[in-house]
């Protein structure tokens, strides 16, 4: 019986790494790490917080795949907080003006989708549920910050004139 549970967790594990593998190819197919976030909270059910991926469940089961992705999440926030402030930028300026952002416009759009972006702020829903308070904190600084410097370069007119 023993052997029989040691083998198990020895075939998931191993399933797990082939995964991850292939997970990570999957998100370095993402051009922007601000891109692979906005995927990742994608794949992150409402009210429960889970992560779900068809394709990985079949490979790993539920348990797995929500490990694997919330992993991933952290990883990519993280990432992206460790960039200066000007990678920061380029990466936000090449994700809603070269790649076209699919969710917010994007391309041709890049002024519309930045517009939005400071209005709507949807990024502020792609904080990966374990991310410390001050990583949040540092992350809503730091994007009001990069929308504000590009709004300025772009000339997208304030929501506020006033201000």
């Amino acid at each position: 019986m023993k052997d029989q549970r040691s083998s198990e967790s020895s075939s998931f594990e191993e399933r797990m790494a082939v995964v991850s593998v292939t997970w990570r190819r999957t998100l370095d197919n993402i051009p922007t790490l601000i891109g692979r976030l906005a995927y990742m909270s994608s794949l992150r059910t409402g009210d429960a917080g889970r992560y779900q991926h068809y394709g990985i469940s079949q490979r790993v089961g539920d348990d797995g795949t929500h490990q694997l992705l919330s992993q991933s999440h952290i990883d990519v926030f993280r990432a992206w907080l460790e960039l200066e402030l000007e990678p920061q930028k380029r990466d936000v300026e090449q994700h809603l003006f070269e790649n076209g952002d699919p969710f917010w416009g994007g391309g041709q759009e890049g002024a519309k989708a930045l517009a939005s972006w400071i209005a709507l702020e949807p990024w502020a829903g792609w904080l990966p549920e374990s991310s410390r308070d001050i990583e949040r904190e540092l992350f809503r600084d730091d994007m009001k910050l990069v929308l504000e410097l590009l709004r300025r370069e772009v000339g997208v007119a304030r929501r506020d004139p006033d201000l």
